[in-house]
Parts: C-alpha cells; structure tokens; sequence
C-alpha cells in the first residue's frame, strides 16, 4: 500500500546494481508494508556517459542525455541516494556565435561536499565567523 508523497525535483547520484548512475528524483513516497514503512523516490535517470568523451577526458567529463520514461524511470530505495549534483545543458558555439543546446548534460559534482569530509565537521575558523 503506497503511502504519504511529497514532490522534490532534485538531480542526484544514486547507486544501482549496474554501479553508479545519475538520476532527477521526481518524488520521495512511502510503501507499507503491515507496520513497516519503506522511503523510496521515482527516479529519471540519465544514460550512462558518453564514453569517448569520458575516456578522452581522463574520466573527467561525464557527458549524457536524459533517458525516455520508458527506459528511464525507476523506483529506488532512498538509502541508495549518495550526493545531490549537477546535470548543466551541452552549449554549442557555431562559426557565427549562435549559442544553441545539444540535448546532452554535463554533470558537475560540489567540490564543497568533497572537501567537507575533511573538515571533520567545522566549516569555521574559531577566530573567525567567515567560511574556511
């Protein structure tokens, strides 16, 4: 029995049994069973890297394009949420400088989260209320 739902588009890194992927949560919602309630979201997920881009990066640029609702939406469990991210729009530059999307997202992980797991939990210098 599906229970309680609330709508939170957010694009996040998640893990599957294919490894890891990147996906826009289009809902979190409860299913319960008997007493136990089980967090889950309805994922859009993103197709895997375009991998020449990938591998011509040294694994730096994670090119991809949204999958269609038919390949791309899938339930997970919350816990496999792993990081909120960044999925900005591929801009193509023509010889005349018009500015146009191609279809695919770059992804860009928050440096910030990276360096907030060696801050052992103090984002600020006790001398001063500024950010470290």
């Amino acid at each position: 029995m599906v229970h309680e739902s609330s709508i939170a588009e957010a694009t996040m890194q998640i893990t599957q049994e294919e490894g890891t992927r990147i996906g826009n949560v289009q809902f979190y919602f409860y299913i319960r069973f008997g007493e136990n309630r089980h967090p889950l979201a309805m994922v859009s997920l993103f197709s895997l890297p375009d991998a020449d881009v990938f591998a011509d990066s040294s694994e730096t640029v994670y090119l991809s394009e949204p999958l269609s609702a038919r390949d791309g939406l899938v339930v997970i469990p919350v816990t496999a949420i792993h990081s909120v991210v960044s999925m900005f729009p591929e801009l193509l530059v023509s010889d005349d400088g018009r500015i146009t999307e191609s279809g695919k997202f770059s992804l860009m992980c928050h440096a910030f989260l990276e360096l907030a797991k060696f801050s052992n939990g103090e984002l600020f210098d006790e001398d001063d209320d500024s950010l470290l």
